[in-house]
């Protein structure tokens, strides 16, 4: 079935299913289970693929984790990667890139990007070369491209989020509209669902909003409160 075909000196290794790790020469304490799972690996070593086609052509790449059919798929020479589900960060090809994805295209598109963890299915699945970017659940991020340094825990939270950066966004489609907006805390259940472009905010509460989309330096803190202006701080009292 072609598994370990090109192996020569290497040791340590498992190869089942049709073409598992077959170009892999002298690569070492490596596990490739599935059809074409590693095929292409040369030297790389201590790389483990489990799935149809997962991790296919990394050929130099080493320290990655692939789990789920074509799991880090067109990763080539990249350090650090776990991908489990399907086609989990399967666009990463070279660097120290150090991506976490976990569930069905988990941060699919990410070419260059590095030191994201998406978690969730589809979550950061438009990201290209942002960085640094948490995402924990379905949709977060999802339509992120090159955006930075931003944390988005909760279904759909930072769903349109395309440049931003360095924000906070926590709750159910927190900051669910905000495409560029940066450096925003949002905390709650829809909390700045309606910020596109705003800056500087911080809204906690279910529903919370700033005067409008556009609005920065607002604190504003309270359910389904919304602020009056910016440079203004707003508590709802109990």
């Amino acid at each position: 079935n072609q598994a370990l075909e090109a192996n020569t000196t290497a040791g340590e290794l498992t190869a089942v299913g049709n073409s598992a790790l077959q170009q892999n020469t002298t690569g070492y304490e490596s596990c490739a289970v599935g059809a074409g799972a590693l095929y292409a690996q040369t030297t790389g070593y201590r790389n483990q693929a489990f799935g149809y086609q997962a991790m296919l052509a990394c050929t130099t790449g080493r320290n990655n984790l692939g789990v789920g059919r074509r799991a880090l798929y067109a990763l080539t020479t990249a350090l650090y990667c776990t991908g489990d589900g399907e086609f989990s960060f399967g666009s990463v090809t070279t660097g120290d890139a150090r991506n976490t994805g976990l569930g069905y295209n988990s941060g699919v598109s990410t070419t260059s990007g590095t030191n994201n963890t998406a978690v969730g299915m589809e979550a950061l699945r438009n990201n290209t070369t942002g960085s640094n970017n948490v995402a924990v659940g379905k949709d977060t991020l999802r339509l992120g491209t090159t955006g930075y340094q931003n944390v988005a825990i909760g279904e759909q939270a930072g769903y349109n989020m395309s440049t931003g950066h360095s924000n906070v966004l926590i709750g159910h489609q927190a900051g669910f509209a905000n495409t560029t907006g940066e450096k925003n805390i949002l905390i709650g259940y829809t909390a700045g669902g309606n910020v596109t472009t705003g800056s500087d905010l911080i809204l906690i509460g279910q529903n919370c909003e700033p005067h409008s989309a556009s609005g920065y330096n607002q604190f504003v803190v309270g359910n389904s409160l919304t602020g009056v202006g910016n440079n203004v701080s707003m508590i709802l009292q109990a």
